[in-house]
Formats: structure tokens, sequence, C-alpha cells
């Protein structure tokens, strides 16, 4: 499982180099291992903590982002901090990097050894009742965790879900909930939040949007 870490998102990224080359060291504390995958205004790597060990996923958000992809990627880090159980992402640390030539901001989380789930389906095709079932239970117990934090996702679908082998699970796998990155505060009190993604602006992913969504109206927890 280890030689398919993330096979699903591999990808040369449009011809673009990577902005880090591996071997490269980020803040003084991590290095590159590989690059991932681009997308979502910013790049994935495999990197190794040199100061604790061990591996991390490490987000850069594109330094030529505009406002409010950069909000995002602000506010993906504020929700996702809030909301701590083994089947939703856990985020590490926030930093910059300075390169010389530009300053990269980036956020570094758990590294999720696997592949998501919309790969995993156009591999296998239709799921066993058994498995789908148990998938299902832990991918609703993240969105739980996360709505239990005041935080909504409202962008959750499969390629937004990671596959990793455990053994300590039912099946051998942990469904993880990933990219945080359209939530917003369920909570009151969070004024700012609420009007980076408020009502009337339509985000998500169209085929997985709830019609609220697709309205502009406001999306809750029943969205997820």
């Amino acid at each position: 499982e280890e030689d398919r870490i993330t096979d699903a998102l591999d990808q040369t990224s449009r011809g673009d180099q990577p902005l880090l080359a591996a071997g490269a060291e980020v803040a003084g504390r991590y290095r590159i291992l590989r690059f991932v995958a681009r997308g979502g205004g910013g790049e994935v790597y495999e990197a190794e903590d040199r100061e604790l060990g061990g591996r991390v996923a490490l987000k850069t958000v594109d330094p030529h982002a505009d406002d409010r992809k950069t909000e995002r990627f602000r506010r993906e880090i504020q929700l996702a901090r809030r909301v701590t159980h083994p089947n939703a992402c856990r985020i590490y640390d926030v930093g910059h990097h300075d390169s010389g030539a530009r300053d990269i901001p980036f956020l570094t989380m758990e590294f999720l050894a696997g592949s998501n789930l919309a790969a995993y389906l156009a591999e296998r095709g239709p799921l066993p009742l058994s498995e789908a079932r148990g998938l299902a239970r832990q991918m609703a117990e993240g969105l739980d965790a996360a709505h239990r934090a005041g935080v909504v996702h409202r962008d959750f679908k499969s390629s937004n879900v990671m596959l990793v082998p455990d053994a300590d699970q039912v099946g051998g796998v942990r469904a993880v909930v990933t990219d945080f990155g359209l939530a917003r505060s369920g909570r009151s009190g969070t004024a700012e939040l609420r009007t980076k993604t408020g009502d009337g602006i339509v985000v998500g992913t169209p085929a997985y949007k709830a019609p609220e969504q697709v309205a502009g109206a406001q999306a809750g927890a029943p969205a997820d």
C-alpha cells in the first residue's frame, strides 16, 4: 500500500513545474519528498517533518492567487482545526516559506496514504452493500464531528474522501473527509466567515450541490 500512496492524485500538473522541488527545505523544518497534486488553488506535497519526525502532507497556496483564494486557504485552516476525529483530516501547523523570489503560505496536515473514494469507485465499480455501508458510516461520523464543532463542509464529494489502509477499522480501511476549503461556520458570532461565504454566493461542485446551494441560499449541516 505504501507504493500506492495517493496514486489517484499523482499528476504532472499541466506541464507546469511545482513550486517546490524534491529535497527542498521549507521554513527550516520540512523536507519535500515529492509533489503529489495540484488543485483547489494550491499544491500538495509529501514532506518529512525534521523536527518531530514522520511524514506530513504540506499544502501550499498559490502565491499568485487572488484575495478570495487566499481567504479560502485561511478559512480552511481556521475551520478544519476545530475538528478532531479519526474520520476527518487533522491539521497540524501553518506557516510561511520564503523561497527567495516569493513568500509561500502553507499548512501541514495528516498524510493520508491511500487513494480517494472517486478513484476507488472508478476502479472497482459499485461496492457490495456491506462495504458501502461501512464507508458511509465512517464518512457520516467525520461530518458529524465537523457539525458538532460548528463546521459545515459544503463541498462533500467522493474526491474529498481519502481511503487509508487501517487494520483497526472494520474492512481494513479508514475513510477520512478532507478539504474544508469551502467550509463555513454553522455558529453565530462568526460574521467574518459568514460574509466571505455568505448567502447568495453559489459555491461547491455542481454535481454534488444540495438544492439550497444551487439556489445560493443558506446551506447548513443537512446539505452535507
